[in-house]
């Protein structure tokens, strides 16, 4: 199946956000009980992204959740998947600038 270029961006976003939480990242407890623990990168700057693994009731086909967030804008992208390489669900996906920075820049 040909993947779109939106698809493609977010696919695009999410392994430079892993691999930016994965070296950077720390982890966090959340206060909500029952939450799962969030692995975080905060560059203090511009943008504070998370990684975590989403109690299965939320979205029933997506186990991994990665959500990130512009200081400016909020939140700019939220992606959920269910499988290690899988193709993630856009749940959120505002377009703009901060695309081209995030994945430029030098996180």
């Amino acid at each position: 199946m040909n993947k779109t270029p939106r698809l493609e961006r977010a696919i695009a976003i999410r392994s430079r956000a892993l691999q930016i939480i994965k070296t950077k990242g720390q982890w966090e407890k959340t206060a909500k009980p029952g939450a799962p623990e969030l692995k975080y990168y905060d560059d203090g700057d511009r943008s504070r992204m998370g990684f975590y693994i989403r109690p299965p009731e939320s979205i029933p086909s997506a186990l991994y959740t990665l959500d990130l967030g512009h200081k400016t804008t909020g939140k700019v992208i939220s992606l959920a998947w269910n499988s290690v390489g899988a193709d993630p669900e856009i749940v959120n996906f505002k377009r703009g600038e901060w695309e081209d920075l995030f994945l430029n820049g030098a996180n």
